[in-house]
């Protein structure tokens, strides 16, 4: 957003209204070098950086000094995050080869020759509309791309841990002996399907007996019904016209 209000506020607002609500604005845009009020890309860095370094100082101070126990506990810190993070990469290893004593330092002084080199081509977005608007543009694809791959990196491998995660539990669940013996289970207010009891009499079959076969099921269910001789009998049908 910063990038954005810049180019509205330099190369989009007219110059009326430029030079009323934002003169400071106006002085750089329209003032000649040599002019008291223009400043150059010396001085945008060198008046950058006096609160920049009064920020690093408090933030040393406030941070790595007063509440040092609790660093040592393990509480993170930009630093402590920067040495675990990049531990492996080149600024990391450097930073690690140095005295303890001195690794802090440096990693202020890498912070702020890092912000130095994001303000060098910062008159190139102020004096040219055009490769402000590409700039803009490079960014807001850039950060597209980074929304799109972080649903697919986060979600979509925290997902997959899910997934797999639950096939190792319906896994695990039928290994298990307690499964072969497990109740079934209904959804609510479903009534309970008990099966008919035929008492048994003497010289004729009990219920279990009288199931009838898988087949004689299916000659049923395709509209052939069996007699007593174990003959198909042809379903008598009924057609009205």
């Amino acid at each position: 957003m910063p990038p954005t209000a810049l180019h509205c506020i330099v190369h989009l607002t007219p110059v009326k209204m430029l030079q009323e609500r934002f003169p400071a604005v106006y002085a750089i845009k329209f003032s000649n070098p040599e002019d008291p009020e223009h400043y150059s890309l010396g001085d945008m860095m060198i008046w950058a950086t006096v609160p920049y370094i009064v920020w690093q100082l408090l933030y040393h101070f406030m941070i790595s000094v007063r509440r040092a126990d609790k660093i040592a506990a393990g509480r993170p810190t930009s630093f402590t995050w920067m040495r675990k993070s990049y531990s492996k990469a080149w600024i990391g290893r450097f930073v690690l080869s140095l005295p303890e004593s001195l690794q802090e330092p440096f990693f202020m002084l890498i912070q702020y020759s890092y912000a130095l080199s994001t303000m060098i081509p910062c008159p190139i977005w102020f004096w040219y509309r055009t490769a402000s608007g590409v700039f803009i543009t490079a960014l807001f694809v850039w950060s597209i791309h980074n929304g799109a791959t972080y649903y697919i990196d986060v979600f979509g491998k925290r997902f997959q841990k899910e997934m797999e995660q639950l096939k190792r539990d319906v896994a695990r669940w039928q290994s298990s002996p307690e499964a072969t013996t497990s109740p079934l289970i209904l959804p609510e207010n479903t009534p309970s399907i008990e099966p008919r009891k035929v008492p048994s009499q003497p010289g004729k079959p009990s219920s279990i007996d009288r199931i009838p076969p898988l087949d004689a099921g299916e000659a049923s269910s395709s509209g052939v019904n069996t007699g007593q001789s174990g003959e198909p009998v042809a379903r008598e049908r009924n057609e009205k016209n």
